[in-house]
């Protein structure tokens, strides 16, 4: 699933990404009034794909007018999806499909019927996605690094993790040596941390509630560190229909969702994932950014989550 909340003309320094034969969704809110009975138009840079023109549905949820765009496309490349408004305004955003994505053979979190391990299973096929074929792995923000033993278990043999916790990381240590595993085992802060790597990734740490200048300050220093970052986060961004401009909207984003808006940031309810913001973060540090969905629908359980991914193109 893809979810975006303006186009700006072409103006956005990442793409929205998507998977070969595989359904995705695009969500935008009603910011945007689209013409009644309108399609939205998708438009590959080869000239012998012919245009793919989606029919947009009107939703309608709690707090927001949004408009839907459904579709699968079987040639990966480079796209323009683009939409007409009421004002006859064209608006557009670059679209990647990437090779088709298969699931992981042998995922130990399949068969389990928890939460927590369907979220563990759906985010298993997007990391191995990503993941370079070798090199050296820094689990950032890794609790007991269950993906990263997983990692381990596949053949890489240069893996580190780092938490601020000292208990979690003790527990990694610990499984990792019953199974005969090489791991690098690190407590401290990930932003002192100054070992370099071919890859760092995450699942969640700056998804947490931090405010962007928190969220820069982790893919500013992972960019120093590594020449490609992955992280999945939430996206539980308000669209707030009658806020015009992006940038409020975004600022409104950080404030407390629900709940008590007194309480502290990261505490319960309170918590609110300015979700647009993260890839635009990247794009200052990455010369390649795409972003993308995982969706409900994809059997994966609760709210939408998105991945971002970036490298340096040398």
């Amino acid at each position: 699933m893809i979810r975006f909340y303006t186009f700006n003309g072409g103006e956005i320094p990442y793409a929205q990404a998507c998977f070969e034969n595989k359904q995705a969704y695009i969500f935008f809110t009603g910011v945007i009034p689209v013409k009644p009975g309108s399609h939205a138009t998708i438009t590959s840079q080869k000239a012998d794909i012919p245009p793919v023109k989606c029919e947009i549905n009107r939703v309608e949820d709690a707090t927001s007018t949004l408009y839907e765009i459904g579709f699968s496309l079987r040639n990966k490349g480079k796209y323009q999806i683009s939409v007409t408004t009421e004002d006859n305004v064209e608006y557009a955003m670059p679209l990647t499909v990437l090779p088709e994505m298969t699931s992981v053979p042998n995922n130990p979190f399949t068969e389990k019927t928890d939460k927590y391990s369907k979220v563990s299973s759906v985010y298993m096929d997007y990391l191995f996605y990503f993941l370079p074929d070798e090199g050296s792995l820094l689990e950032a923000g890794s609790s007991t690094g269950h993906f990263s033993m997983e990692m381990a278990r596949r053949g890489y043999d240069d893996i580190s993790l780092i938490d601020v916790r000292s208990e979690p990381i003790q527990q990694a240590k610990k499984a990792f040596s019953q199974e005969n595993l090489k791991g690098n085992f690190f407590v401290g802060n990930f932003l002192e941390h100054d070992n370099t790597y071919d890859y760092i990734w995450n699942t969640g740490l700056i998804c947490s509630g931090f405010p962007d200048d928190i969220k820069e300050d982790f893919i500013a220093h992972a960019a120093s560190l590594a020449p490609k970052l992955f992280v999945i986060c939430g996206d539980n961004l308000r669209p707030y229909r009658d806020i015009h401009d992006p940038d409020e909207r975004c600022r409104r984003g950080n404030i407390a969702r629900g709940g008590n808006p007194n309480k502290p940031v990261g505490v319960g309810d309170a918590i609110t994932y300015p979700g647009i913001n993260v890839p635009l973060i990247f794009s200052k540090y990455y010369s390649r950014v795409l972003t993308g969905m995982i969706s409900p629908r994809e059997g994966f359980p609760g709210g939408e989550r998105f991945w971002t991914y970036g490298e340096r193109i040398l």
